[in-house]
């Protein structure tokens, strides 16, 4: 039983860290297209 727990901790745990990633990821996709998009209407 406390094996099955510590696994259920481990893969939150691994969830918690691809959210992190995958926000920041599209955090900076964000970025990216807003300072792509200025550039080509700006010019």
């Amino acid at each position: 039983m406390k094996k099955s727990v510590e696994n259920h901790g481990e893969i939150l745990g691994e969830m918690s860290v691809l959210n992190d990633a995958l926000g920041l990821g599209v955090l900076l996709l964000l970025i990216v297209s807003t300072q792509l998009a200025s550039a080509v209407f700006g010019a």
